[in-house]
């Protein structure tokens, strides 16, 4: 990635941000079991249908699908994501399937450490 790429992959993160009306994106476990379609115990993180942990279903998973976020088409791990306007207490939450890369970005600000360095070496 270059600094024009990383400009780009920037304005595309804030796009979807206005787009959707969010002001936050975290990943997290789905709104539902992915086992059984149970809700979620929120006190103990396990399905009160099944048992199934959240944590396990948290876990990233490699997928052909395009990130909901950046809107990469690359193969790669996908990642459940929650989305939400702080300053809109009665907003809705929406959920959506990011990318490894959107996942670190929208926790950090800015890419991983090693994308990063790429693009530096490029200014």
């Amino acid at each position: 990635m270059n600094h024009a790429d990383y400009l780009k992959y920037q304005a595309d993160v804030a796009d979807f941000y206005r787009r959707e009306g969010i002001t936050h994106l975290t990943a997290c476990a789905p709104p539902v079991c992915e086992a059984c379609g149970g809700e979620w115990d929120r006190d103990v993180e396990f399905c009160m249908r099944c048992g199934e942990s959240s944590e396990s279903q948290r876990a990233p998973w490699f997928s052909k699908t395009c990130c909901d976020c950046c809107g990469t088409s690359i193969d790669g791990d996908r990642e459940h994501a929650v989305g939400f306007d702080v300053k809109n207490p009665v907003s809705l939450i929406k959920m959506y399937t990011i990318c490894s890369d959107c996942a670190y970005y929208t926790e950090n600000g800015r890419l991983d450490d090693l994308t990063v360095q790429g693009v530096e070496v490029t200014l």
